[in-house]
């Protein structure tokens, strides 16, 4: 389980909320979340690979991470 740290704020910001939620999910390796939340022309710019361009590469390029599941998130 992944233990999830957030500052309070005054909760009136949703573009923040929702950069919170994205960085949860993915500590989470919440795929399923992601996808729903991102649009068909979506581009993941990852440094040091190509581009991922589009809903379909967001998807299989989720699949493919070798990453594991983060065991602790602090956001500030």
């Amino acid at each position: 389980m992944t233990k999830v740290t957030v500052n309070t704020d005054c909760g009136n910001a949703p573009k923040k909320d929702f950069l919170k939620e994205i960085n949860i999910a993915f500590a989470k390796r919440n795929s399923d979340f992601l996808t729903e939340r991102v649009t068909d022309n979506i581009v993941w710019n990852i440094m040091g690979e190509k581009n991922i361009k589009g809903k379909e590469e967001f998807v299989e390029k989720l699949k493919k991470l070798k990453i594991e599941k983060a065991t602790e998130l602090i956001l500030d």
